[in-house]
This record gives C-alpha cells, structure tokens and sequence, in this order.
C-alpha cells in the first residue's frame, strides 16, 4: 500500500510504499529530488528503493560536474571556470561579452555566471565593456536576483543588486546567544551571512574539492552510462542543467560528498558550518528555480554515513552527517535551517520505514522525536505502521491512472480534478460535460476525477478497478480520449539528429565490397539486362542476343531489402538501422542467409530483429526444408491499374486497395447529368418542348468506347436527342457507321451531328460531357425551364475504397491520414473556404459543402466530384471548417465505415502500402510514388470507362526471385505496424520483432510455391519460366479466373507462350517465352511493336520449341497437352537421341538448364583438376568451382519417385574453357550423336519406325509397341525407404551402396533402445551372436523392389558422440566420405555449406520430429523397361497406353525394308480425331532424311544398321 509525500505527517514514522514527490499539474515536469547521501552506492539505493514507487515519472539524473559553481562564486578559481569555447557550437558563439575579441561568450544563464567568476581575469582596458555586456544579458535573462557577487569581484563595482524586503525568523529563535539581523545570523562558534554565498570558504571548499574533482565532460558521460545501465529507468541524462527541460530529477551530490568526507579534516561546529554551506550551495542552487524546478525534495538515508562505533549518529562531536548537523543547529537555536530550506520537504529514509520534516515546523520541543526517529531507522528496528496495508486516495488514483495510460497510451499528465465553476467538485455532472465538450484536458480532469472519488470509497487498487469499469462514462472518456488523443509524433531535434546520423552511417556501411547507398542506389537504375549468344549450328540468328536468360542474374534481393530496411527511417515513428549483419547460415537442407539487424527508434529504444532470407541455387531454386523449392514467376499488376470500368486497383507488396465508383443509378454520375435526365423526363410529357427524344439502353454498346461517365450514364437511358441544329446520340455504333466520312477521333469523342453545318461535334477532356449537352439542350425553353428549376439530389456518385474488409469513401481514408486540404491540394481540385455562402462561386462552376461555421467551395469537374461526393455522405454540418485537417472529425467519421477501430490499419497503410520496390516502379512509370498521390490519382483514373483487361499484360509486370525481397518487405512491414500500434497502447514496451523464419514460412505458403521435381531437362526450364497471376498480392482464388481471365491476349505474345495447363488450369500458370520480352531486372513488358517479328526464341516456350510444326499444326488444345505430357511426364530413357528436326532448341536447352543436367563454367577458365567423381576449375581470377561428377539422388515430386543423375566430364584436365562452356553433362539427358560431334544436344526421345494405319492391333489412344521399343525406353527408378532411429539404437546389420538386392531383403536390422541400461546391455550381449539370435526384439526394414541400393543419405539431429557405438561407425564411415570432398573444397577455398551434412542439424524439414535421433534414407533402384500399361507419346500430344507387345521375331515389317522392325502401330483415327498434324510433317522429314542417309551409304558401301 502506498502513500504520497504531501499526505505525510511530520515526525511520523511509515512502513509503506510512497510515491515520488511530484506536481500534480504535470506529473512528468517541476520536481527535483535532491539526494543527500555520501556515495554513489547509496544514491543508487535511494533511486531503486523497493519503498518508493516511481511510475515512470522520474527518469533523469543529473550529476554536477563543474566544481566552480560550488568552490568559485566570487572569480577566484580560474581553470574550472574556463569556459571551453571549443566545445560550442556556431548558434553559441554569439553575443559575446568581447564581441571584437570573440572572449566571454554569453548564449545563457550558465555562461553569464562563468563570465562573471572569469571577471577578474579581463584585461582593465575591456573591463567596463564586459561589464556593460554582462548586466545587459543579466536584464535580458531576469537574473538579477541570482546574481551574488563577492566584493573581491571586481564585477562587484558594476553591478547592484535590487533590494529585496527580509522575512525575519520565527519567534523560536529567542536563545539569547543567538544574534540575528538582516543580514547575518550569529553565534558563539558561528557566523552565517543570509541570502548570499559565505565567500570565506571557498579557498577551504577548493582544497577538499578542487584536484580530484570530474575533469572532462567525457568523464562525466561514463559516469551516466554506467548509471543508466545499473538503473534503466534513467534515460536522460545531460551535461546541462536546462537540457532536462524541467522533467522531474534525481540530482546527486555523491561524487562531491564523497570528496567532502574524504579531505575535510574540521571537527565538530566548524566542520559543522563547512558542511553546512556545502549543502546549501547545491540546494539553492539559483539554477534550479530558473529551470522551472519549482518542487525542491531533499532524500537523506539515515544508512551509508561514517559513523564512529558505539556512537549515536546524530552526535556531532563523533560523527559528520546531516542528522548531527541538524540536531546541532536546532539545540543552538539558530533559525539557519528554516531561513534557507524553508518550504523543503526533507524525507529520511531507513531499511525499515521513513519519515518526513519541514524546518519551518522544527524545533526543539519536537527534537527528541527527530532524534528517536533517527535512532530507529539507524539501528533497523521495526516500524509499526497502522495504516500500513491501506492505499491513500491519491495513490489509488495515481496507480490507476498510470494503468490507464499503460493499456492505452493515453498521456494524462495533471492528477488534478475536474471542478466548476464554484470550484465544487461534482463528478459525474462535470464528467458528462467534459464528454460532449471539446476540451481534452477537461475530459483528462473528469477521467481523474471519477477515478479519485471511486478511490476515496475503497481501500486498494483492485477493488476499485472493478468499480470503475463498470463505469460507463469512464469507458466513454477513454474511448474518446483514445481515438482524439493526438498521436502525432513529436521528436526533439536531438532524436531527429540521431536518426538522421544513424541513417547516414547505414549508407556508408559497406556490405560484400559495396556501400549500402550504392547497393539501394542500384534499385532505382532498371538497367538493361545483358546479351548472350548461344553456339547453336543454325542458319538463323534467333539464338544470338538472348537476354530473358540472363534476367535472374541481374536481380539481388539483398538490394531491395536493405532498401526496405533503409525505408524505416522515412515512417511517420522513424526507425534507423544501425547495423545489418548477413551470415550464410546454409546446410544441407536449408541453404539461408541469416540478417541480423540492429534497430534504433526515434525515442532512443533498441531491438534486434533476425531474418533469414533464401540464398538461391543456379539464380532461381531454394533449398529449404531439405527440399529443392521453386516459386513460380509473378504477373504482377502495376501499382496503379484500372482493372475494370468501375474499378481501380493500388497494389504493393504490402497489401491490394480496391477503388470503385458507388452509386451508378441513372443520372448520378454527376449533377449536371441528374439535373438534364430530369429535365428530359419532364420534356418526354411535354408537347411544348422542340426536343426529340428516344429512349433506350445502350449500355451494352458503350463498354465497346472509351467514354466519360457522364456520357454512359445518360447512354443507359436514352439513344438520341435531336434539337433544331443537332443530333445527339448515345450509341456510338451508330454514329461512327452513320458519319465515319466525317469522323475524325484525333478531335475528341465524337457526340452529335450538326445539321447546319453538315459537320460532326466532339467532346474533349477538358469539357464535361452533361455541362456542353445541357448548354446546347437549353436553346429549348422548355428544357431549360426544367434544367434550371431541376433539384439537386442528396447523393451522387463518389469514390470507394475497399481497405481493410470494409468500403470507406475514398476522400474520408485521403483526409484522415493528411487532412482535408492536402487531399484536394493532390487531387488537384481548386477550392476556397468562406464564412458566407457565395454565389459568385457557385455560378462559376463550384459545388459546396457545408460546415457549421463555414463554407467549402471546390471547382467542379468529374475528378472533383468523385472524391467529394463521398464527403457528403457524411455529417459536416455538425463540425467546424477548422476541423478539417484534424484526425478527430474523421475519427467520428469512420463509425460509419467499420468504427474507429480501422484507425490503426488505416495508419498503417499510411505508412507501408507503398514500399520502396513499388514506389521505384512508379517512377518508372511516370506514375504518383506517393500513399495519398497515389489515391488522388486512382480516383482520376475512373471518370472514365477506359481499363485494362486481366489478360492484357501490358499492366503487369514480371518478376521471380524478387518475391523473396516482396516476402521480406511483408513481413517486415507487420512488425513495424504491429510496434505502431504497441505505441498508441504501451508505448514503454513497445517493440518491433518478428518471426526468424517468418519470410521463408511466406514463401513456402505462396500458392505457386512448389517441390523442384528433377526428372528431365525440360521441366528445369519449364519450371523456371513458368509464369502465374498468383502469388503475393495476387489473384490468389481459382473462382476469381472466370473465361476472360484464361484466354490468350495479344499483348502476351513474344512474352507468354501459348502452353498452358489444361482443364481446370487453363489460363492459371503459363509458361515464359524462351527471351521472353521483358526490360530490366523489375521485368517490365514490352510492347509489341509494328516491327515485332515472330521466331522460335520470342514467341515459343521450350516445349512448343522443341516439338517443331507444332504451334503451326496442331490444335491449340493438343499444343497445351504437349506441354504437360512432355515437360512434366517425360522420362528421360537409356537410348534416347535428339531429333533429326530441329530449330536449335536442342542444341540451345543444356546452356539455359541448371548445373543439375549440364555444369557450366562461370567464368573463363582451366580444368585444375580432374578426377572420377569430382573436376576443379581454376577461373583466370584465381576462383574455383567444385563439379560433383558422383551419381547423385533427385526427387521427382510430380511422380513420388526419384531418379539418379550423373555428369561426366566434357574436358580434359588442363584444358582452358570459356564462360558458359559445358564442362560436364548428364548423358541421359544429352548426347552428340546427331549433328555436329563437338555438340550436344537433348535426348528427346528415341527414333523409330512406326505405322500410323487402322488395325484391329491397336486403337483410340491404345499402343503396340515391339521388345526392342521397350528396352530402348526403359529408365532407372529410384524409391525411397527410410527409418528414423533413437540415438542409443543398437544397429545389427546394415547393406552399403551398391548392394544388389531382392524384394524382402533386409535393408538395416536393428534394435531400439530402453530405459533400462541393463536391458540394452543385455540385448547387445545376446546379439553377439547372430545364428543363435535373430529376432530378439529387433526390427527390420526391407526393400520393396528388386535392384540394387544405389544411394544412402544420413542426417542426424545430436553431436557424433552421443550415438551408440554402432552408430558411431556407420555415421563416421558415412562423414569421412564427406569430408573427403570437403577437404578438396577447402583447399581451394570453395564454400561447402551446401555439401552433404557432416554435422549435426536442426530438427525442422525431414527431420521435424526426430530429436536427439539419427534419419537413414535408403534409395533403391530398379531397372524399369516399358511395359503394358505405361504410356508413351507418338511425337506430339499423341498418347498411347501399351496394350501389348508384340511377339519377339514376329514383329511387323514392309516389303521393301522386310529387316527393318515396324517399333510400334499408332491408329490412323487418334490422329485425325485428335487434329495433330505435326507428325505427319516430322514424321515424313526424317523418313526422307533417314533413307538420304542410307542412299547416300550405299553409293559408298557403308554398311548401315536395319534398325534405329
């Protein structure tokens, strides 16, 4: 329980909590706590007392460093009275007191004192202007009364202080050998002058302080830190008094005390005396009250002083303290004490209570009370406290004040109540209206006051917390006070300093070779991407100037994500980066880049936050979770893009802001359209009006047009319009057919015929289209009698924002965040504010809004009127003009749109919708870069009917590997939103942090993120280039793709192929062109221009690419099937070959497949090294690359199988290579039997002779294929077997790499652990012998085909050591293989993170689940020869399920090659049905070259093969 210092009583002793002395009007400003103690230990006590309750509102210290102001008052200490002019700035170098000379400078108080104590040491010559000088800056400051100086003070004869009456002592003072007068007190031992410094003990203070005294400001600043990191609730603290700006402070003695006790060698009354004035100088310090610290309490702990043994500690002939000097002063009687502290509170403070004086209240009858006080806090004894586990009123109030402000980032800084007029308290009556009045620190007052007056009926916290929140006008105080509190951060210019230095030093950081402004400077340059030229034998030169496969390489996340991190410093709460560390953190399974990033915020609070970001294979894969991952490539729309005739999208990484028009009915697109529909309704009924009019619906037509939505609106009604002079038409069709002799569209929309002038009327933008109809319609008085008497109606038209999964009017989410005038100033709408309606205005064009003491006038026009007719649709009436640009009116606002509750997320958009990456393709785009300009300009863009189409790609953008710095910026987004808002709710907890993994968990939840399955060659590349409009910031919703969403555009050609998915994923996912036409590393799509040209490289993807005639012959649907059976189902074969058709796609595939299939060297370069498994390049700039030649294990994700991949050297050792030559290749995948021998090119499948007829043999989509098809189709598969086993598994038997087996044959045979140890003792005696034992609690893991054990991989999640023993083996046998490689990598300082594990790993991925365990994969391959039941593709989309084979030797034949074998029967009908004629192309060119072959063999008898 507690109690505040103003409801103490004097001389009573407390045992209980107490609250820091404050000011009630500002609990956070005016108080100064002077700790009276003998060393810093127990400063440090007092400042941490468990006792006193603090609150946050004492949070600095202030240690006085300079000795002058306490030895030197009279000029006669001359080197701590230096003045270090070095050290002041150029604003402090001013009014100097020796202007021409540049001495004495005089910018504030402080410096006028030093130059008064430095007087003595002016030249005589400058003594009168420097004095001149000082007593002007003493009038300008109000010093006067601070002023004492001493007569040795040669200042002393210039300056006169004003007289100021004396208030005597109180009558107590009446010892008669006491003497006292105006100016002196007097006695037997003593002499004190009153109001003015004893300059008689300077020279003895000088000698106790002076040598050892703080020296440099340096000193000073270690002392702090040190303080501030023993006691962190201090965290101001200043070398200057004024820098405290008057928030409450702990000022301690200690370091001078400590001198004092240590070198003073007085005894009794004189050192008595001594201490005294040594005490005062501090505790009057004039500086104090100038620095509006007008509450003095003075902390003494009764505890830390010197006291002689057995002695009591107030005796002053023993002991040196302030109880003994007390005790003295008060039994001589001298009024000392209360002339000069006086109005002071005075708290001692034991280990076991404390107590409160004032001197003005103590004297000798009540000094033995002071003294038995003292004795038992010295001594330790109990307190009894009555009131002990009772909390005052003011207590309760203060704690639950400082909850209330804790929970919800109120500042409520008066603890004073709310009174009226009569001064009165009445609570509730002055509560409600504080609630319905304007004034926020009234509604502070009666928050305080309910608070109070339910404290004053209870007797703790709890219990009146649960009164107060069944409280409903304290729930509506704080609701109002929360939403209008203004939040806006306010920075001192020492912060915004800090954070502009911080900000600079990130710049200069260097990061791989590289400053940080020179990596984020390269986000802003969309540089061109660079040209390779491929050694493809053709006669063409489409594979020459290739850039699309280079894209990737031009792109580097971290670039876009230390400007992401940059970008924090621009927030509305600036956060700097301090430092950014980037450590490759990969294994295995997780190949990572760890960010370890140092952040400050503007009020000085630190964190760290930690990411790690995927560090990519081959420029495009991640490994993650012991997966090869890829993500697909994003259409991603422009930032700004009109999607549909209503509709605008804004879209970031951050977040997708749908802007539509709302309220389209007939005629309220805009007033003027309202106000002529009216009219010719009116003209329709009327046979007075020479208008013609016919009506209709021509809706349909105009979203054929580019239209005004004016013009639209009135279309939907109405189809002509004829006057004496003019037709009108609103079917554009019509008018365009009619008079497309006339038509000229470079001159506008064309709207109506003149029949006067045989010539066509345009409307252009800078006309409203209903304004020039109804001037023209007004030549009929009729009309115009309708139009002009026509009201307006309530609602019209307006812009809405679909935010936050609520539609608020596009102007209030402008407004709230800017205010109303910055809205309309970016909107570019012209407007003027007027007490007064003007018609002046209002008949030039201007609509109005009313407030309640204003008008607000804004030139009308489509733009004008969408945005703020959503402002009418709220109640301005109610509120002031003055408001417009305060959050509080639109506070109120949003009740309507979802509730004050959006606030926070609207902030937060303000801040982090536009990232860095989005606002650079602004730029480049010509567009707004900017949060609000961005909205302005969405709300232009749908005045009209004008958008882009989904499937029109010109409004997107290409981008792959930049999704990683897009995840990044998302989740580094949400922890800067999140601390915003920790701000507004608990500011001192408030704390950016986020998820290490929480990027990577992104990407692996992307909807186009996928397993990288390794099957063939074709479906790396494929997977590479596949393209969706999914993924972040997307159309994530299979629903959302209806059938204009999955066609084919125009504008995709030369960057789209026309391979897709089929069936349900028509449209979804499309595939790249192979140098698809795309600009700079943010992928921006070029538009195909007259001179665009298609070829094989721009316009088709790999797989069309590599099926020659295909796009060209087979129905569009066989092409996207193609595409899918080819890509991801083909298997690569033991005798494949590559086509004798070709366009070079074969030749081109290894150079733009990753390393998996074919290993490119990466710079020029020589073959180092060359062995069975492995080969080492030495580049020409001293690198190396490490090329894995062992048959390695890959996962086919699409199949649930796996297949082996091997490379073999293409070199020699010694051999130079080129950049990008191919120094090894997979030769499943590729081969150089066709063509050039110094040339490879991809296995596409096998060769052979088939018979496309109608037989009963085959058909529909069945196959026949003979025993030599099946063998030369045949691959190797791969399945998995695993077993996870406890670290303490007892391992039996285990089969090696090569080990030929049948189904059922055991793999491994073990024996789990227990816990017993004397079980698994047991078990491993009795499995020492094998023919005796062998099922004796063990396990075995068999192999589920026949084949041979053609890989193990082991991980494991502990150290080494900790396996049993026949772990310890197989594992160490495992790893010294590893090793082996690493070793080699070593030598050649080549990275081998990414290498096999030899190391313990985490438990995540696969291993997710194993702790303080081992994994063990078996991989097991079998020899797969196609069969019944497997499908093979003839050529092209042509698929056949085997049926049968045929009978060895009877195979069929032709007559004129009777030994060559007819391989297979495909029906005649399947390729009809089917409508795929390349085959028949293909087919019959290789025929013909096949037998050119063999003619031209037998001209020079060469024996040829009679089969393939």
């Amino acid at each position: 329980m507690a109690i505040y210092i103003d409801e103490m009583k004097e001389l009573q002793l407390y045992n209980r909590q107490f609250f820091v002395p404050i000011q009630k009007e500002n609990k956070h400003k005016g108080s100064c706590v002077f700790l009276l103690t003998p060393n810093y230990n127990t400063s440090k006590l007092l400042m941490i007392n468990p006792n006193m309750i603090n609150l946050n509102m004492f949070r600095s210290y202030y240690m006085e460093r300079d000795v002058a102001l306490i030895i030197s008052p009279d000029g006669k200490i001359e080197e701590s009275a230096v003045i270090n002019e070095e050290k002041l700035s150029s604003k402090e170098r001013t009014d100097f007191g020796l202007p021409e000379k540049k001495k004495y400078p005089m910018p504030d108080k402080e410096h006028v004192l030093a130059a008064i104590r430095m007087f003595n040491h002016v030249d005589k010559s400058d003594e009168a202007t420097l004095a001149r000088n000082i007593n002007k800056r003493i009038q300008q400051f109000g010093m006067e009364d601070e002023i004492n100086v001493g007569d040795s003070n040669r200042f002393s004869k210039y300056f006169t202080k004003p007289v100021k009456e004396f208030t005597y002592a109180p009558n107590f003072i009446n010892d008669d050998r006491v003497i006292q007068t105006e100016n002196y007190i007097q006695t037997k031992d003593l002499y004190i002058p009153l109001n003015e410094v004893n300059s008689k003990y300077n020279s003895t203070l000088k000698k106790i302080l002076y040598n050892e005294r703080i020296k440099t400001n340096k000193e000073m600043l270690l002392r702090y830190d040190s303080l501030k990191e023993e006691i962190p609730i201090i965290d101001r603290t200043y070398l200057s008094l004024d820098m405290y700006k008057g928030y409450n402070l702990f000022m301690d003695y200690s370091y001078y005390s400590e001198l004092f006790f240590k070198n003073n060698k007085f005894k009794k009354d004189k050192a008595l005396a001594l201490y005294f004035e040594f005490l005062d100088r501090f505790i009057r310090d004039p500086r104090f009250i100038s620095n509006e610290y007008t509450r003095k309490t003075v902390f003494v702990p009764v505890f830390g002083w010197d006291i002689e043994e057995g002695t009591p500690v107030h005796d002053h002939t023993k002991n040196l303290n302030p109880m003994s000097m007390i005790v003295r002063f008060i039994k001589q009687g001298t009024g000392l004490l209360y002339n000069n502290w006086n109005g002071t509170d005075f708290i001692f403070i034991g280990k076991t209570g404390f107590f409160k004086i004032r001197f003005e209240n103590l004297a000798k009858n009540n000094l033995t009370k002071f003294i038995n006080n003292i004795s038992k806090l010295y001594k330790e004894e109990a307190v009894v406290d009555i009131d002990a586990n009772k909390d005052s009123a003011e207590s309760i109030t203060a704690k639950i004040i400082n909850n209330i402000e804790q929970k919800t980032n109120l500042k409520i800084d008066s603890l004073n109540t709310l009174k009226n007029k009569d001064n009165e308290t009445n609570t509730e009556q002055n509560a409600l209206k504080a609630l319905t009045g304007d004034s926020t620190d009234a509604k502070k007052a009666a928050l305080v006051s309910i608070v109070k007056k339910a404290a004053e009926n209870n007797t703790d916290v709890d219990k009146t917390m649960e009164d107060i929140n069944n409280d409903e006008i304290v729930k509506s105080l704080i609701v109002d006070l929360t939403m209008n509190e203004d939040d806006s951060p306010n920075f001192s210019a020492t912060r915004i300093k800090r954070i502009n230095t911080l900000h600079d030093e990130f710049l200069k950081k260097k990061i791989d070779g590289k400053t940080v402004k020179d990596l984020i400077n390269s986000t802003s340059v969309n540089e061109e991407i660079p040209k390779t030229n491929l050694p493809i034998d053709s006669i063409d030169d489409e594979w020459n100037d290739l850039t699309f496969m280079n894209f990737e390489k031009t792109y580097d996340a971290k670039e876009d994500i230390l400007n992401i991190l940059n970008s924090l410093s621009d927030k509305s709460i600036p956060v700097a980066v301090r430092n950014v560390d980037i450590t490759d953190i990969s294994t295995s399974e997780d190949n990572l880049y760890l960010y370890s990033i140092d952040l400050e915020d503007a009020y000085g609070k630190r964190f760290n936050i930690k990411l790690e970001i995927p560090k990519l294979k081959n420029n495009r894969y991640m490994r993650l979770r012991g997966n090869d991952k890829i993500v697909s490539g994003q259409l991603l729309l422009l930032p700004i893009i009109k999607t549909d005739e209503d509709t605008v999208q804004v879209v970031s990484n951050y977040n997708k802001i749908f802007i539509r028009r709302y309220g389209t009915n007939t005629g309220k697109s805009f007033v003027t359209a309202d106000k002529v529909n009216k009219a010719l309704k009116k003209c329709l009924d009327d046979n007075k009006s020479k208008l013609k009019i016919t009506v209709g619906d021509n809706s349909r037509i105009c979203s054929k047009y580019e239209l005004p939505i004016d013009y639209i609106d009135l279309a939907g009604a109405y189809s002509v319009i004829e006057t004496p002079q003019y037709i009108f038409y609103f079917n554009q069709d019509i008018i365009r057919e009619k008079y497309k002799a006339k038509i000229d569209l470079s001159r506008g929309l064309p709207i109506a015929y003149d029949k006067k002038n045989n010539s066509i009327l345009y409307n252009t933008d800078d006309f409203v289209y209903s304004v020039s109809l109804a001037s023209i319609l007004c030549s009929d008085e009729t009309f115009k009698d309708y139009f002009e008497n026509a009201s307006e109606s309530v609602k019209y038209t307006y812009s809405k924002a679909s935010i936050l999964n609520t539609e608020i009017p596009l102007v209030v989410v402008m407004a709230y965040s800017e205010g109303l005038q910055s809205a309309m100033k970016k909107s570019n709408i012209k407007y003027e504010i007027t007490d007064k309606r003007n018609k002046e205005l209002a008949n030039s064009g201007y609509d109005v809004i009313r407030f309640n003491d204003g008008f607000l006038y804004y030139e009308l026009n489509y733009n004008s009127s969408l945005l703020m007719n959503g402002l009418k649709e709220c109640n301005t009436e109610d509120y002031s003009i003055k408001d417009i640009n305060n959050k509080p009116m639109w506070l109120d606002f949003l009740d309507n749109y979802g509730g004050r509750i959006n606030a926070d997320g609207l902030d937060n958009f303000y801040d982090l919708m536009i990232d860095p990456i989005t606002a650079q393709t602004c730029k480049d785009y010509n567009l707004p870069d900017e949060y609000i300009s961005i909205l302005a300009y969405a709300n232009y863009l749908l005045i009209d009917n004008k958008y882009n189409r989904h499937v029109d790609i010109t409004g997107n953008r290409l981008r792959t590997n930049e999704i990683i710095a897009g995840y990044a910026y998302k989740v580094i987004a949400k922890a800067y939103g999140d601390y915003q808002r920790q701000l507004k709710r608990n500011k001192n907890n408030a704390t950016m942090s986020c998820k290490r993994s929480a990027v990577v968990d992104g990407i692996m939840l992307d909807p186009t993120e996928s397993d990288a399955s390794v099957i063939n060659p074709i479906l790396d590349v494929e997977a590479a280039s596949s393209v969706s409009f999914k993924g972040l910031s997307g159309m994530n919703s299979d629903r959302s793709y209806g059938l204009d969403k999955r066609t084919f555009d125009k504008s995709m050609l030369n960057t789209l192929a026309l391979s897709t998915g089929f069936a349900s994923n028509v449209g979804l996912t499309r595939s790249a062109t192979i140098d698809a036409n795309i600009s700079g590393k943010r992928g921006y799509i070029k538009q195909n221009g007259k001179n665009s040209k298609l070829s094989v490289t721009k316009t088709l993807s790999f797989t069309e690419a590599l099926t020659p005639f295909g796009t060209t012959s087979d129905d569009p649907f066989r092409t996207a099937m193609t595409f899918i059976q080819t890509s991801k189902h083909g298997m690569r074969i033991k005798h494949g070959m590559p086509m004798l058709v070709s366009n070079g796609a074969d030749e081109a595939l290894p150079y733009l497949t990753t390393d998996t299939f074919a290993f490119k060297a990466k710079k020029p370069g020589v073959i180092h090294e060359l062995k069975d498994d492995y080969l080492i390049i030495k580049y020409n700039d001293n690198t190396y690359d490490f090329v894995d030649l062992r048959e390695l294990t890959k996962k086919n994700s699409d199949g649930g199988f796996f297949v082996t991949v091997k490379l073999d050297a293409n070199v020699r050792k010694g051999q130079k290579v080129k950049a990008n030559q191919i120094v090894a290749y997979d030769k499943l995948s590729y081969s150089n039997s066709v063509g050039d021998p110094n040339t490879i090119a991809y296995n596409n499948g096998v060769m052979a002779k088939i018979a496309i007829l109608i037989t009963d043999e085959g058909f529909e989509d069945s196959a026949i294929i003979d025993d030599g098809l099946s063998e030369m189709m045949s691959s190797d598969v791969v399945v998995k077997k695993d077993v996870s086993l406890n670290k303490n598994t007892n391992v039996y038997k285990m089969l090696e790499v090569g080990t030929k087996i049948q189904e059922g044959d055991p793999l491994i045979i073990f024996q789990n652990s227990y816990d017993e140890a004397d079980a698994n003792a047991l078990l491993k005696t009795l499995a020492g012998d094998t023919d005796e034992i062998n099922e004796l609690g063990r396990i075995v893991l068999r192999s589920k085909v026949t084949g041979v054990v053609s890989d193990i991989k082991m991980y494991r999640t502990v150290e080494l050591n900790e396996l049993s023993p026949s772990l310890k083996k197989i594992f160490k046998a495992y790893e010294d293989n590893i090793k082996k490689y690493k070793s080699v990598m070593d030598k050649y300082h080549i990275d081998n993170k990414e290498f096999d594990a030899n190391y313990k790993l985490d438990s995540t991925g696969k291993l997710k689940g194993i702790e303080d365990g081992v994994l063990i994969e078996y991989y097991l391959s079998y020899h797969d020869k196609m069969s019944v039941g497997d499908k093979l593709v003839y050529y092209s989309a042509l698929k056949g399920v085997v049926r049968s084979i045929f009978p060895k030797d009877q195979e069929p034949y032709t007559d004129r090659r009777p030994k060559e074998k007819i391989r297979s029967f495909l029906t005649a009908s399947s390729v009809n049905k089917r409508m795929v004629g390349s085959i028949i192309k293909v087919g019959s060119i290789q025929k013909v070259l096949v037998e050119l072959d063999r003619a031209v063999k037998d001209i020079y008898n060469i024996k040829w093969e009679d089969n393939l």
